[in-house]
Formats: C-alpha cells, sequence, structure tokens
C-alpha cells in the first residue's frame, strides 16, 4: 500500500513541475533599495519573507523570519542612485535550475553514494558517513565553478 501512496505522489508532484515549466515565461521579482554602484555592478538590498511570515501568530512562532539579502548585478549604461528603489528580476527558468543544483542534485549525490556504499558493505553508520563525505566534493566542484554559475544566473533590475 505505502508504495502505491509513494509513486502516486510523485507522479502527482512531476505533474505539477511540468505544469509549472510550461506556463509562460515569467520572471520572480522582488523589490530592493541600491545600497552601491561601483564599477558597472550595482549592489541591491532586498528583505527576503518567509513563507510565513504574514501570519497572525508570528510574533510567538519560532519558523517564521525575515531576513536581509543583497545582489550584485552587472549593470552596464544606467545611472543608479543610492537609496533608488528597484526591482529584481530573475527568469522563472533560472529559479528552477538553482533548485535543481542547490537542493535535488545534492540530495541525489547523498543517496546515491549512501545505497551503493550500503549494498556493498551492509554497514549503516559507514554509508552515512560516505553519504555525507560524497557531498564534499559536489559542493568544492560548485566552488570552483562559481564564475561559470554566476554569468548563468543573471539578475536584472527595473527601475520603478
Amino acid at each position: 500500500m505505502y508504495p502505491y501512496i509513494f509513486r502516486e505522489r510523485l507522479i502527482h508532484l512531476w505533474v505539477i513541475l511540468i505544469a509549472i515549466s510550461m506556463r509562460e515565461n515569467t520572471s520572480v521579482e522582488h523589490r530592493g533599495v541600491v545600497e552601491s554602484f561601483v564599477n558597472n555592478i550595482v549592489r541591491v538590498g532586498f528583505v527576503s519573507h518567509a513563507a510565513c511570515s504574514s501570519c497572525h501568530a508570528k510574533g510567538v512562532c519560532s519558523v517564521s523570519e525575515v531576513d536581509s539579502k543583497y545582489v550584485e548585478v552587472k549593470s552596464a549604461g544606467s545611472n543608479w542612485e543610492i537609496g533608488e528603489s528597484v526591482i529584481i528580476l530573475l527568469e522563472r527558468k533560472l529559479g528552477f535550475k538553482a533548485l535543481w543544483f542547490g537542493y535535488v542534485l545534492p540530495l541525489l549525490v547523498l543517496l546515491t553514494g549512501m545505497i551503493i556504499t550500503y549494498a556493498i558493505t551492509g554497514k549503516d553508520g559507514l554509508a552515512g558517513l560516505v553519504a555525507i563525505g560524497v557531498l564534499i566534493p559536489y559542493y568544492l566542484l560548485l566552488y570552483l565553478f562559481r564564475g561559470f554559475l554566476t554569468n548563468k544566473f543573471q539578475f536584472t533590475l527595473k527601475k520603478i
């Protein structure tokens, strides 16, 4: 019974992801404020809200959070003023790529390392350690290719 329910939920999730990816190519938008503008690089600060930050119980709940974040955007030829309100845009498909590199692929690497190690040795503890250890080269590769990834994940700015 459980494998059937699990399989049905995976199919449901897959259908939702396909429906989202087939939608019109829209952008994710955040309001921000220009912090600095040096050498055609604009540093924009914005406030990231947790999904439950608008809840009426957020004062007593430890889950809700609001966090300040900064983004550096290459912007040639535009005059930006410090303190100016802008909209930060990121294409939705790039958001899915970031989700893939940040969450899905590391999970697959972790599970693969754990399953292969357990199949070979039969030891739970060793499988867990190897699974965590396999993530070290993964994140090292992400770090080494950060310049390439930075060029792929370009934000754009729009004046308000």
